[in-house]
């Protein structure tokens, strides 16, 4: 029936978009909270001039994550991912990360130690950190697994670059993600 197919497109749709959404806005709004901490400790938020750190900041967000901005910055690319383009913003969301781990988070991370010593050596051991590469790999993999999930029960409207992905190869894309996502070490 060709109002049920329209229902299913349209409730997808909407799926996809609200996905989207708030996955953009936590992540904006982990962004924007994790500013305002480094402001309000009058240290530096560029991380180019990191050795312009004067304070550890450890509350707030930083309880939680170690690195709360570029958490957002990933999580504000995966709503844009949702929205536009799921496979090619997957593969640069997966980019993103892995280039920021290692060029920007880990340098980070030693001249922090060198600041800050035992209490930045302290907060590291004491946090669970939310922003390494496994677990943002694993988060973007499971997303996507979501959202072909998604494709599968709500009949196949999803289209990457013109094509329509069918239900079936949804389904063994979405179990085959949430498998790569499970073996992933924490």
């Amino acid at each position: 029936d060709e109002s049920l197919d329209r229902t299913l497109s349209t409730d997808y749709i909407v799926h996809q978009i609200a996905l989207s959404y708030i996955s953009y806005i936590a992540g904006l709004s982990i962004l924007v909270w994790a500013v305002r901490l480094f402001k309000k400790q009058n240290t530096t938020v560029n991380p180019i001039k990191i050795e312009n750190a004067s304070s550890l900041v450890t509350s707030g967000i930083f309880k939680y994550s170690r690195n709360p901005m570029y958490l957002g910055m990933v999580l504000i690319l995966l709503g844009l991912t949702f929205m536009f383009n799921l496979i090619g913003g997957i593969m640069f969301t997966l980019l993103f990360t892995m280039y920021i781990t290692k060029f920007q988070i880990r340098p980070e991370e030693e001249v922090m130690e060198r600041f800050f010593g035992a209490d930045f050596i302290k907060y590291k051991q004491n946090l669970n950190v939310a922003m390494n590469q496994n677990k943002v790999a694993r988060i973007v993999l499971s997303a996507a697994a979501i959202v072909h999930l998604l494709n599968f029960l709500f009949s196949g409207q999803m289209s990457i670059w013109g094509y329509v992905i069918p239900p079936v190869l949804s389904l063994f894309v979405s179990i085959f993600l949430g498998y790569l996502a499970y073996i992933l070490k924490p």
